[in-house]
């Protein structure tokens, strides 16, 4: 099944901080596409089967503050 999840990356200024988080997140699997805004933060994961805990693990082990939404 396809989804979508939805985080907000606190500090996430720069190309290079995106990078970082793109190339995370694009490793996991069943990640489709991921997809970054360095002025809001925002980061949208679209894949296979997705959940939202793993993500913000992700997230998390790459050292990235995230807002929690709930």
């Amino acid at each position: 099944m396809e989804s979508k999840v939805e985080a907000q990356v606190i500090g996430m200024r720069t190309e290079a901080a995106a990078d970082r988080v793109r190339g995370r997140l694009e490793c996991m699997t069943g990640v489709d596409l991921v997809e970054t805004c360095i002025r809001t933060g925002q980061v949208n994961v679209y894949g296979h089967d997705l959940e939202r805990d793993d993500v913000y693990d992700a997230l998390r082990e790459i050292g990235c503050e995230t807002l929690i939404r709930d």
